[in-house]
Order: C-alpha cells, then sequence, then structure tokens
C-alpha cells in the first residue's frame, strides 16, 4: 500500500495525489486526483480449484477516466479461463472481451501449452543443459486474424542457447532460429567478466532468409563488498558495453552502488550512459539516515532535458513517531523553473503521507521530473 501527496509553493489547494495498493493474481487499485477530478484503475484476479490439476480463473479490469458523470468506471473489461496443470505441461485456455476502445465484434482467445521435453532433455545430457522447452499458442486478439505460433528453447552447457520458432497468420507461415551466448566469469575475488551475443536467421518466404547478429555485449564488475572493508552486500560497480554492427561507436553504460550501514545508513546509486551517437546522461541518488528519526536524501539527473534536482531532509520528533508524523524541508530545481530552486516547507504529511510499507513515490514522479 503507497500513499503520496503533492502540492505546487505549499498551496494545500493545488494538492495533487496518488494511491495505490498491489495484491496477489494480479490484483491492483489505484488512484489520482486533485481538488477537480479523479481517475482510477483496477484489476481483479480470481482462481478456483475445480479437479485435480483443474482450476477455473476470473478477471475483471475497469478504470474510471476524466470526465465521467459518476464514480462509476467509464471503461470494463472480463475474462475467463480454465488452467490444467499435468506431467506435460500446463494448459490455459481464456476468453476475454475486446478492448471497449475499439469496438471489436466476437470475443478474444488464447491457449497456451507450456512444457519441458524431459525424455530429450535425459537423453541428450551431454549437449543440453537441462530439458527443451516449449510454448504452443494459437490466439485470437485486438481483431485481428487468427494466429499459431510454436517456440522451442534448448538450452546447453557454458552458456549457450539455441532455439526455434514457427509462425502462422493469415495462412502466411514464419520461421526464425537462433542461437545465443550468455557467460559469466570469475577472474578474481569479487571481480566477474561478461558477455552475451545472439545470431538470428528469419524467413517469412523460402529463399528469402535473413541472417543478423543482434548487439554483442560485454561488461565488468566488481564486489565492492569483498574488497573494500566497510561496504555492506549490494555494494558494487558495473561497467557494461554494446556495440551494434554499423553503429557509429559502441554504447556505454557504468553503475556504482554503495551501502554502509555503520555510515549513517548511506545509501548511493550513481549512473552514467553514453548511447551509440555520443548522448549522454548521468543521474545520482544519496540518502541516509539515523535511529533518531533523521532522514535526508539527494537526487540529480542529467540528460537531454536538462540538469534536475531535488533535496530532502525529514526528521521525525519522538514525541509523534507513533504516528509517523514528519517535519521536512525540500527543495526542488529542474529546467521548468529556469534554472532557479524553489523550495517548499509545511506542516507535517503536507507534501507526502507515508504508512509502514513500500516508499508511496519518487521525487522525479511527485514533481514531474
Amino acid at each position: 500500500m503507497a500513499l503520496a501527496a503533492a502540492s505546487k509553493d505549499s498551496d494545500p489547494d493545488d494538492l495533487d495525489w496518488t494511491f495505490q495498493v498491489e495484491g496477489q493474481h494480479g490484483r491492483h487499485f489505484s488512484a489520482t486526483g486533485d481538488r477537480e477530478s479523479m481517475v482510477y484503475d483496477a484489476s481483479v484476479g480470481m482462481e478456483w480449484p475445480v479437479a485435480e490439476g483443474l482450476k477455473a480463473l476470473y478477471a475483471l479490469d475497469v478504470k474510471r477516466r476524466a470526465g465521467g458523470e459518476s464514480l462509476l468506471p467509464t471503461w470494463a473489461r472480463q475474462g475467463a479461463g480454465l488452467r490444467y496443470t499435468s506431467r506435460l505441461g500446463d494448459l490455459k485456455l481464456s476468453l476475454h472481451q475486446p478492448d471497449p476502445d475499439l469496438s471489436e465484434p466476437g470475443l478474444n482467445y488464447e491457449a497456451v501449452l507450456r512444457g519441458k521435453l524431459r525424455e530429450v532433455g535425459d537423453v541428450g545430457k551431454k549437449v543440453l543443459a537441462s530439458s527443451p522447452e516449449y510454448v504452443l499458442r494459437a490466439a485470437h486478439e485486438g481483431g485481428e486474424p487468427d494466429s499459431y505460433s510454436a517456440r522451442l528453447k534448448m538450452p546447453g552447457h557454458r552458456g549457450m542457447t539455441s532455439g526455434l520458432e514457427l509462425g502462422l497468420k493469415e495462412g502466411q507461415p514464419s520461421i526464425s532460429g537462433y542461437a545465443e551466448f550468455a557467460g559469466k566469469r570469475k577472474v578474481a575475488q569479487g571481480l566477474e567478466f561478461s558477455a552475451v551475443s545472439k545470431l538470428v536467421i528469419a524467413s517469412q518466404n523460402p529463399g528469402q532468409e535473413r541472417l543478423s547478429l543482434l548487439p554483442v555485449g560485454i561488461g565488468a564488475s566488481a564486489d565492492l563488498a569483498e574488497l573494500v572493508p566497510g561496504l555492506d552486500e549490494g555494494s558494487s560497480v558495473d561497467v557494461r558495453t554494446l556495440y551494434k554492427l554499423g553503429a557509429e561507436r559502441p554504447a556505454l553504460a557504468m553503475r556504482a552502488r554503495l551501502r554502509a550501514r555503520k555510515l549513517a545508513a548511506l545509501q548511493l546509486t550513481a549512473k552514467a550512459t553514453v548511447n551509440d551517437v555520443g548522448e549522454a546522461s548521468t543521474s545520482m541518488h544519496l540518502s541516509a539516515s539515523t535511529a533518531k528519526g533523521f532522514q535526508a536524501r539527494y537526487e540529480t539527473a542529467n540528460d537531454g532535458r536538462g540538469l534536475r534536482q531535488a533535496a530532502e531532509v525529514m526528521l521525525r520528533p519522538a514525541a509523534a513517531a507513533e504516528v509517523m508524523a514528519r517535519c521536512f524541508g525540500r527543495i526542488f530545481q529542474d529546467a521548468s523553473s529556469g534554472g532557479e530552486a524553489a523550495s517548499s516547507a509545511g506542516p507535517p504529511i503536507r507534501g507526502r503521507c507515508g504508512f509502514h510499507g513500500p516508499e508511496a513515490a519518487g521525487l522525479w514522479r511527485q514533481h514531474h521530473f
């Protein structure tokens, strides 16, 4: 459960709020509103045992969009189905209403069978790391013609994986196959190198095969918790490069994470990327807290939208610990404010409400960064 609220210039009449609840089986409810309107969407999924290995399924999605005359949903969609589990695999059959926005006639359907070829895996142990996995699917959705597909994935040893996919739509067959390598090697304590490469061959017409090499990735990572005394588990530095044939240069991404509980529960995450045309972006998130209720964090990002910064300091008085009340001060800066910082401070929970549970939202989301 999460609840967030934010206002411009500490004006209580200009308050935006968001409420969200997540549950099992895809159940969720989220609502966003202000003084003038409210929108929401909700999903409910349910399962009932019918017999051994057989379950009945039901799902309902509803939405309320801006401009509705009442609080009732303005959009709804239902679906029902069956799931059967056996040694051969998992079979799922489902029917659901089409998207009300598209005014499609009839019902959409999907039938999916997933499983493993265990006998093949037992025979091919020298070549296969595990049993091949298959997916058979037939579907009609979105007003499109019926489509059929079959996929086979064969995990190999030493990071090698191969696969095959067949498809049929509007009487037009298609076939594609791939070979992929994804390997890691530990070269020293706390140091690891990795590489990823994938080769794909596809054809929709006989004699018109197309061979393509997907971007090749090479990476290195360092576990700082093993290399630097005083840093906790989760501290690391990762560098990844990705090269696509024909690109001007490889894309580069770097990420550093520092965790230190003994140092005011310090957490630092910094990222930097450069794409294959030389465009760069950076971001950083820094937070710290103490057992006496002091919390502080700072976030910054710099990319095509310019420099954006946010800082927040919160103090929970000991007398208000039971009600989770907080005193806070915040300062924000982005391109929309003309480069000038705008500060906001107010009574507890005016800018944000918190509950025992996940954080409601990041500073960027609350203030449209």
